[in-house]
């Protein structure tokens, strides 16, 4: 899941009101995606 992540609404005009930036979303990712995030997450610099 992705969380604490500001997502806008692509076409805001027609957004639902009830549209949540900021809820949890899960992604779609395979194996070596997800590796390659958890790398980049704790690289300094």
């Amino acid at each position: 899941y992705l969380i604490g992540a500001n997502i806008p609404p692509y076409q805001p005009k027609n957004a639902p009101p009830d549209y949540a930036p900021e809820r949890q979303r899960k992604l779609l990712l395979n194996k070596s995606e997800i590796k390659r995030l958890i790398e980049k997450t704790k690289e300094k610099g």
